[in-house]
C-alpha cells in the first residue's frame, strides 16, 4: 500500500456526549473505517496509521471519555458499558453507514461489546471487525505489574498519584517488541494524554473493564465469534506478553474461518512500533474480506 504523499488534514472537532465533550478527528475519503484506542493512551496512537489509510477511508479517531483530548470528569464511573455506549453513538452520528472498525486493547473490547447488540444492531454498526493485540479471552489476559497494582483495593490510588513519568514509560517499553526505540519515542507522548488535567488519578477507575470484561467472558465470546467469520480479522503482534501470541493461538483454534496475520517481532503497540506494517495489514485485511476500498 502506498502512503500519502502529504498528510490528511486533521482538525480536532468536539462531539457532545451525556453533559461532555469527546474529541474526535475525521478525514480522508472512502468507506468508513473507526480505530479505537487502548488504555492508557488516546486515539493518538493512531496518528501514523490513519495518515496512510487516509487516502482509502473516510478515518474516524476518537478519544474515550477520561482519555486524551476528552473531558477527564472525576465523578464519572469509566465502565467500558459507558465507553461502549459512547462508540456506538458517535460512529451512528458520524458514520454514513455501518463501518470497518479496529479495535486496539481496551478498543478491542469496546469492539466485542458493540457486536453483542448491547448498543443497537451490529449490522447497523459493524460492516467489519478487526482486533489488535486485544484480550478477547479473558482468561488468557495477562495484565502488567503496574495494571495490578493500580486496581489492587485502597493501594491503587495510591499508586496512582506517585507514578512518574519515569515508571510510565518502563512499563509501556515493557510490553514493546523489536522496534522499542521508535515506542519509546512515543512514551512522553502517551504520557502527556495520561497524565495530563488528572487523567493519571483516574487509572484505577479505567481499569474496572478488566473485571467487566471477565464477568461478561462468555457473552462477548460468543458474539464476537458468532459475527461471521468471513467479516473477522484478527492482526496480533506476537511478542506482545500482555496480549499476544497466546491470544491468537486461541482465536485461531475458535474461529478457523476468520482471517488472521501474525505480526512478527511487534509488542503491544504495533501500531507506534510499525506503523507501516499495521496500516498495510488493515487495508489487506478490509480487501481480503470481501470490500474493495476505492483505489487513488
Amino acid at each position: 500500500m502506498q502512503t500519502c504523499s502529504k498528510p490528511a488534514s486533521r482538525d480536532q472537532h468536539v462531539f457532545s456526549w451525556t453533559g461532555h465533550e469527546i474529541a474526535f478527528w475525521q478525514y480522508g475519503e472512502g468507506q468508513d473505517l473507526v480505530l479505537l484506542h487502548g488504555f492508557p493512551s488516546s486515539s493518538r496512537d493512531w496518528d501514523d496509521v490513519g495518515e496512510q489509510l487516509a487516502q482509502h477511508y473516510r478515518i474516524l479517531q476518537f478519544d474515550f471519555l477520561g482519555y486524551g483530548k476528552s473531558d477527564k470528569p472525576t465523578h464519572a464511573s469509566y465502565s467500558v458499558y459507558g465507553q461502549s455506549a459512547l462508540a456506538g453513538d458517535i460512529i451512528s452520528a458520524r458514520c454514513s453507514g455501518p463501518a470497518i472498525i479496529v479495535g486496539h486493547d481496551l478498543g478491542g473490547i469496546v469492539l466485542q461489546m458493540l457486536l453483542s447488540g448491547k448498543y443497537g444492531s451490529p449490522e447497523a454498526l459493524v460492516h467489519q471487525a478487526i482486533f489488535m493485540n486485544s484480550s478477547v479471552y479473558a482468561d488468557l489476559y495477562r495484565p502488567t505489574v503496574s495494571q495490578r497494582l493500580l486496581t489492587t483495593p485502597i493501594i491503587g490510588g495510591l499508586v496512582a498519584r506517585t507514578m512518574s513519568e519515569r515508571t510510565f514509560q518502563k512499563g509501556v517499553q515493557a510490553t514493546g517488541g523489536k522496534n522499542r526505540d521508535r515506542l519509546r519515542k512515543e512514551t512522553r507522548r502517551m504520557w502527556e494524554d495520561f497524565a495530563s488535567d488528572g487523567g493519571k488519578l483516574l487509572a484505577p477507575k479505567h481499569l474496572v473493564y478488566m473485571k467487566e470484561r471477565s464477568d461478561a467472558a462468555r457473552k462477548l465470546e460468543a458474539a464476537m465469534e458468532s459475527f461471521g467469520p468471513q467479516r473477522l480479522s484478527f492482526l496480533y503482534g506476537d511478542a506482545d506478553p500482555v496480549s499476544g501470541l497466546h491470544q491468537l493461538e486461541r482465536i485461531r483454534s475458535r474461529v478457523p474461518a476468520a482471517h488472521s496475520r501474525q505480526l512478527e517481532g511487534l509488542g503491544h503497540f504495533p501500531m507506534l512500533e510499525d506503523p507501516h506494517c499495521v496500516a498495510a495489514a488493515i487495508h489487506d485485511a478490509v480487501s481480503n474480506r470481501g470490500f474493495q476500498p476505492d483505489s487513488k
